[in-house]
């Protein structure tokens, strides 16, 4: 709290330190068919495999799938930090996909034709041999139609 008699043309800068993070995880095993928490469409999640998200102080990112058979197997690899563009901030913005901050992420494709059936991580190493490419996420909200925020990872 700043506590001060203030005048026109006083000003206050203030800098919140808002780092890029790749944070990985585990999936939990939900147990089976008495599980009314989860509702997918098998009703459980395999426990041990690999997941990550991608953030910025309070901004989750995600990968946008703005267009049918956009590509979505990607596993990010949690050694290349992704690296932060940003862009001036348009005069009224209102979340469009063309974000002033956006990632780009190193990936690996790999194979994975099923959201629920996602391969394990030994699996996902040896599928994600292909060289690294890149790809560029965005706020999870600026996607308008479907996105992926949590990644398998290597």
């Amino acid at each position: 709290m700043i506590l001060r008699s203030w005048k026109t043309g006083d000003t206050v800068d203030i800098t919140l330190p808002m780092e890029v993070k790749v944070e990985a995880a585990e999936t939990i095993s939900t147990g089976g068919l008495g599980n009314t928490h989860n509702s997918n469409r098998n009703n459980w999640v395999v426990g041990g495999l690999p997941f990550a998200t991608v953030s910025m102080g309070p901004l989750l990112f995600a990968l946008p799938l703005e267009k049918e058979g956009s590509d979505w197997q990607f596993a990010i690899e949690l050694a290349q930090k992704p690296r932060l563009t940003r862009r001036a901030m348009p005069r009224r913005w209102d979340w469009p996909l063309d974000a002033p901050l956006t990632l780009t992420a190193s990936a690996k494709k790999i194979v994975w034709d099923d959201v629920w059936a996602m391969p394990g991580a030994a699996e996902l190493r040896s599928s994600a041999a292909d060289a690294a490419q890149t790809i560029e996420l965005v706020p999870y909200g600026c996607s308008k139609r479907f996105h992926i925020s949590m990644f398998p990872h290597v």
